[in-house]
């Protein structure tokens, strides 16, 4: 199936809250749920794992500290599974060893409680953007800035010009190329962050802006 009938047919994204603290969970659902997520709450890593489904894309929402199954624990075992199910840590404590450990092993971010709303859903974003890409078979740049990087003067203007949605012919007037010549630039473009079709680039482009930011301040 191409990539990008792939992406058509995958499942609502899903995100999985998994905390031991029932005032958490229920509050961090009940603003995920009224942002128009879907989402399934577990009050222990034990019943998360039984549960999951690897072919449903989102994230996962995970305590550190928690009886039985810890939070790395519960990576680790995603881990030998083989899934690439994004997690992101929220914890009370502020736990360097355990950041450094658990971003080392894949974590995607560690966030501290109270987690501020709009860096939670910003990072579930990125998170669940990933997950469909890499569901769908698509290549997930995991360093956008040094891909940004690599490119030269022109693709990255194209570039630029693609993330405002401009299309191959808009490029080519706005730029003063040949519409092959932009085809082209997009081409390299797509090749570059490992993408196939209009659908996935699209998903990228928070971390492209993120990744231009990011160069912006040096």
């Amino acid at each position: 199936m191409p990539a990008k009938d792939a992406l058509t047919q995958l499942p609502d994204p899903v995100i999985r809250i998994v905390d031991d603290d029932p005032e958490v969970l229920d509050s961090l659902k009940f603003m995920l749920e009224c942002e128009g997520w879907r989402v399934r709450a577990y009050a222990s890593g034990a019943d998360f794992l039984k549960d999951l489904n690897s072919a449903e894309p989102g994230c996962l929402l995970l305590d550190v500290r928690m009886p039985d199954l810890s939070g790395p624990d519960v990576q680790r075992r995603l881990a030998a599974r083989g899934s690439r199910l994004p997690v992101v840590f929220i914890t009370s404590y502020a736990d360097i060893d355990a950041a450094i450990t658990t971003l080392k092993a894949g974590a995607r971010d560690f966030l501290l409680k109270p987690v501020d709303p709009e860096k939670l859903l910003a990072v579930i974003q990125r998170a669940v953007d990933e997950s469909r890409l890499t569901l769908a078979g698509a290549a997930v740049p995991q360093n956008a800035a040094a891909v940004l990087a690599g490119l030269s003067e022109q693709p990255r203007r194209v570039l630029e010009l693609m993330t405002e949605g401009l299309n191959d012919a808009a490029v080519a007037e706005r730029m003063g190329l040949s519409v092959r010549t932009a085809q082209v630039y997009r081409s390299n473009v797509y090749k570059a962050f490992g993408v196939h079709s209009v659908k996935q680039f699209e998903l990228l482009i928070p971390a492209i802006r993120a990744a231009q930011a990011e160069l912006a301040r040096g």
